[in-house]
Formats: structure tokens, sequence, C-alpha cells
């Protein structure tokens, strides 16, 4: 089916009449209805009648809201999930440690970098589930 009764925008010439289902152009609009919870510099989520931090509550990614105001600035959603993830982390690490919070290294706790199956698997284009699934099927 096509027509205005399902979309208003269907893609001139698509092939779509004897098919089960509707291609559509994809465009951004419902993407700017967004919301979320209010988080503030820390990623603590804020309540909404005090605009205090409620304690030990963080939020990062696509469920936080509040940081670009009812929107998000294009393209930054995987920054925000970074940024704002390790923001909470730490934020989170101060709120149940305290003073005892110590910065930690990810190479030495990874053993100073990529295993063998991950670096192979970098350099030969594939990916470390790829050499995992080839591994098991092996064994």
């Amino acid at each position: 089916g096509s027509g205005k009764k399902f979309y208003h925008n269907i893609i001139p010439g698509s092939k779509v009449k004897t098919e089960p289902y509707y291609v559509a152009i994809i465009t951004p609009v419902i993407h700017y209805c967004m919301g979320g919870l209010e988080i503030d510099t820390d990623s603590a989520v804020v309540r909404v009648k005090t605009g205090k931090a409620i304690g030990g509550l963080y939020a990062a990614g696509e469920v936080a809201g509040g940081v670009h105001g009812n929107n998000r600035l294009g393209g930054n959603s995987l920054l925000d999930c970074v940024v704002f993830g390790r923001v909470a982390g730490k934020a989170c690490c101060q709120y149940m440690l305290g003073d005892d919070m110590k910065e930690t290294s990810l190479a030495e706790l990874s053993g100073g970098g990529l295993t063998g199956a991950v670096e192979s698997s970098k350099l030969s284009g594939g990916s470390y589930e790829d050499s995992m699934n080839k591994s098991s099927a092996a064994a």
C-alpha cells in the first residue's frame, strides 16, 4: 500500500503496491521530540520539583536529557554517551567510595593492551566477535 493514508513521504517510484511493508523517506523529525532524565554537570539525576540532585542516582547516554535542553546537538549521541558515561562513573564512584577512590589505568587492568586475537582481528578488517565465533565453531 501507499499514499497519504499511511505516509505522506513515500519515496517516488518505490514498488510497495504489492508488498506487505512500506518504504518512507527517513527524516530526523521525530528525533527532535526528546526527553529524558534531567542531569547536572556530574550526571546526577535532578529532582524536578527542587532542582537538586538525587543522591546516588546517575544517568548518561540516551536516558539522560537536559544537557542540551529539549534537544540533542546533531552528531553528539556517541560523544554524549562517552563523556557523560565517564562523568557519571567517576561521580558514582566518588559517591560510593569517597576519599578511597583511586584512578585506575585501563591499560594496566588489561595487561598493557589488546590481546593477540583482538589485534589480529582489528588488522584483518573483521571484528573481535567474528574471531570468537570462528574459534568456538572450530572447537
